[in-house]
């Protein structure tokens, strides 16, 4: 639990360095478009990395607004062009909101197994980026902007 707790303590200070070093909402040059979907882009394999939960929406979030864990239909899509988009043989997070609250998935991308994931599991983390979201979340701020 201790060493939980000091990875969180570590990304929480490495998101806060990067935050205040890059201050534009840009994506990232090693992005790809996800195969069969409009607007939905995910990191590339070299920024791939076995993390727990927490640290894994957490690494997601620094990235900034638009990214987050991919939902299970959205890396279900990946697992069909897993080797086009140069995925690993292992097990990936996926996380969504089900009913108003978070439910997390693991998805092995050697035999397409799906399971339910707890928090103290180590798996690979593939950030997907949706421009639809931040467009969104600007179109909630200027409405609350509005009603100041």
């Amino acid at each position: 639990m201790k060493k939980i707790l000091f990875l969180i303590v570590i990304l929480l200070l490495y998101c806060d360095l990067y935050s205040q070093n890059n201050n534009t909402q840009k994506i990232s040059p090693k992005v790809v478009l996800v195969p069969n979907t409009e607007q939905l882009y995910v990191t590339e394999y070299t920024e791939e990395s076995k993390m727990y939960r927490n640290a894994a929406v957490e690494a997601c979030a620094c990235k900034g607004d638009g990214w987050r864990l991919p939902t299970l239909g959205e890396l279900q899509i990946m697992y069909s062009h897993k080797y086009e988009m140069d995925f690993a043989e292992g097990t990936y997070w996926t996380g969504e909101k089900v009913r108003g609250k978070f439910e997390f998935y693991a998805l092995n991308f050697k035999n397409g197994n799906i399971r339910k994931a707890d928090y103290d599991n180590l798996f690979f983390v593939r950030c997907v980026y949706d421009p639809r979201l931040v467009k969104q979340q600007n179109e909630a701020d200027n409405n609350n902007n509005q009603d100041k």
